[in-house]
């Protein structure tokens, strides 16, 4: 069969050199560590490297049952006990490190018993594979020996067996297969129909010297072979890693950017990076008034003077080159008092947050330190207090509240009941190295900690929260791009525009348990436990945590994507046409403003309506107001966050100068 080959032509040179030449320098020594030899040395490593035997009984098959996804171990004299010879067979087979009973494997096993009938078989050599890098390589062939013999016995009782199996390889686990294909072939002069290899392993295979097609996996080894690449030169690797390697090299310059200095240097900053002490006048406190919604400046000497000592209380925190007065924390606190009574406080700290990154960064511990001991003031005349206060923060402002968290701990050994991590900052905090938890915002400061994701990479990319949610895979947000401005701005703005609609939505955005995009997309955790994004939280509290993969407990969630926007007519459409109908209107000019605020470009966050109708005849202003707001009920609960409302009679209106003056700008987000 003539192969398949899809290539993406790179100048004069081969993806396979390239690789080879940036995985063998001093910048990027993957195999030098792989090897655990110095760089000097890879050569000679790859030069004397050979094949080795193991023992027949250090490779393992377990055969999935079909209802249960239990596993039987297959005896090695009667392989058809359990199997059903109709049926075909998909083997398959770990990399380095691994094992068969794996999640990728059992979920695997899971989705073809769903699909139709199969044998799937996981092959265990972990024994071998859970050892240094060399040896584990050196063991794939005699491995990929004792699977052709498995497949060749099995084929003896079966009519077309080879016909009927595709076997599946994960790295290593890819040169594993590719070795039983080139064994049956030679045993019996017949093919496999199919080999699969999943990001099959390129050190000592193919870099930095490239095998020959005996020695390696190859298109020869089945009828056909499918190969999928996920890491050219490497394999497997985390998200975190992808991250920090995609954000530290010449096509994805964002930390170069952001810290003002070049590629070289990033890790330099980062080395370098310490915190700084900030004078305590420097951070003020707003408290929102629950009529007008104005700020009064509390006296950190009196923090009690304006506030109810028996209501909750909200402490909200801007990030870098944003300030307290911004338009999305006047919408928040406006949402929260509009819900009930709260003290809603705004803390600015705009004097170190509008300076380079780097040092407003450095700030961040510092004005945690100035909240915490604000804090402490009021808890000396409020009972419970820390029980009754959340804070929320978003980017440079999560790592803020954070510290704040710690501060109070460490000086009262009480903890805060509540902290919202808003797309919570990740340079200089995870990426490109990854603090220690005293060092960034951590699921230990305050009883509950939960994160929202929305731009992985400007935010947290890590799962740090007793519940992390990731928005849409906390990549694109809607109206949102993968332009580098975008993620920077509109992907991680997004964060605290998804909170703020669940205020008085509470239920809005509902959540999956989920241990990773691949396993939710599969539809693999539609049976786990729900939750809400956002406001709502008691549910979170009172359900039991269950194990995830890295952790030991806690929540790793992704927001259904259909549920995101539930709306399918523009916001701006549904305002017209029910203002328009319901009050007979001469004349209605509906403008969004959102553009004008601290939202994603498109968002439908900010109108003002022009109304003339005869409806509002004898009616007071503050009436057609409400006339107004009630017909508009629907948006305003569910994405509107400000309404601005010129209301008048047609005579009123022709008799007027017929102009409206346009709003104020308002600013803040992530960057200016």
């Amino acid at each position: 069969m003539c192969p398949l080959v899809f290539l993406f032509l790179i100048s004069v040179t081969t993806i396979r050199e390239i690789f080879s030449q940036n995985l063998i320098n001093e910048d990027s020594s993957f195999l030098s560590q792989l090897f655990n030899v110095s760089i000097n040395n890879i050569a000679a490593v790859a030069n004397g490297f050979s094949f080795i035997n193991i023992p027949t009984d250090n490779v393992k098959f377990f055969l999935f049952e079909r209802t249960s996804n239990q596993t039987i171990t297959l005896n090695r004299d009667d392989h058809l006990e359990h199997l059903v010879p109709s049926d075909p067979t998909i083997l398959i087979t770990h990399g380095w490190t691994d094992q068969e009973t794996a999640s990728w494997i059992q979920d695997m096993a899971f989705l073809y018993h769903k699909k139709r009938n199969y044998n799937v078989i996981a092959v265990d050599w972990s024994i071998d594979a859970d050892k240094n890098y060399i040896y584990s390589s050196s063991a794939t062939q005699s491995v990929g020996i004792i699977i052709g013999a498995f497949l060749i016995q099995v084929s003896k009782h079966v009519e077309n067996f080879f016909e009927k199996v595709n076997l599946i390889g994960h790295s290593l686990g890819a040169q594993v297969v590719g070795f039983a294909g080139k064994y049956v072939e030679n045993s019996t002069d017949s093919k496999l129909d199919r080999i699969t290899g999943l990001d099959a392993a390129s050190p000592l295979f193919e870099t930095p010297i490239l095998r020959p097609p005996e020695l390696r996996l190859a298109d020869s080894d089945a009828n056909f072979v499918d190969l999928i690449h996920t890491a050219l030169g490497v394999g497997v690797t985390t998200i975190r890693e992808i991250f920090s390697q995609n954000l530290i090299n010449e096509d994805s310059s964002f930390l170069s950017q952001l810290f003002n200095v070049s590629i070289n240097n990033i890790a330099a900053v980062a080395n370098g990076f310490s915190f700084i002490n900030i004078p305590t006048d420097n951070v003020k406190f707003l408290l929102f008034e629950r009529t007008s919604n104005q700020t009064i400046t509390l006296n950190h000497d009196d923090p009690l003077e304006h506030l109810v000592p028996s209501d909750p209380t909200i402490l909200i925190t801007h990030g870098w080159t944003d300030q307290g007065t911004a338009s999305w924390i006047q919408d928040m606190a406006f949402l929260y008092h509009k819900k009930g009574n709260y003290n809603v406080i705004a803390v600015d700290w705009s004097i170190d947050a509008d300076r380079n990154y780097i040092y407003s960064s450095s700030a961040t511990q510092s004005v945690g330190i100035i909240i915490g001991a604000f804090l402490i003031q009021v808890s000396k005349k409020v009972d419970n207090f820390f029980e009754k206060v959340h804070l929320i923060g978003h980017s440079l402002g999560a790592q803020v509240v954070g510290f704040a968290g710690k501060y109070v701990e460490n000086s009262t050994d009480s903890k805060l009941d509540r902290i919202t991590g808003l797309d919570a900052a990740s340079p200089l905090f995870e990426t490109p190295i990854l603090r220690p938890p005293e060092l960034r915002l951590a699921d230990t400061d305050a009883s509950f900690v939960d994160l929202i994701h929305t731009a992985l990479g400007v935010g947290y990319i890590g799962a740090f929260g007793t519940a992390d949610f990731y928005v849409n895979g906390g990549i694109i947000q809607l109206n949102c791009t993968d332009d580098l401005t975008d993620i920077a701005s509109c992907n991680h703005q997004s964060s605290h525009i998804y909170y703020s609609e669940t205020i008085l939505e509470r239920k809005k955005y509902e959540a999956t348990k989920c241990e990773d995009a691949v396993r939710f997309n599969l539809g693999l955790c539609d049976d786990n436990d729900n939750a809400y994004m956002g406001d709502e939280i008691e549910m979170l509290k009172t359900l039991t945590c269950r194990s995830l993969t890295h952790r030991s407990s806690g929540y790793l969630t992704l927001l259904y994507k259909s549920k995101m926007s539930q709306n399918t007519v523009p916001v701006e459409t549904s305002i017209r046409g029910k203002l328009s109908s319901e009050l007979q209107t001469t004349h209605l000019e509906v403008i969004n403003e959102s553009y004008m605020h601290n939202v994603p470009k498109g968002a439908e966050t900010h109108f003002k309506v022009v109304v003339v109708s005869e409806k509002f005849s004898d009616l007071p202003l503050i009436k057609r107001h409400r006339l107004v707001n009630d017909i508009l009920k629907e948006e305003l609960q569910s994405g509107v966050h400000a309404l601005s409302i010129v209301a008048k009679t047609p005579s009123q209106w022709s008799s007027s100068e017929q102009i409206i003056e346009p709003s104020p700008n308002c600013r803040g987000g992530f960057g200016k």
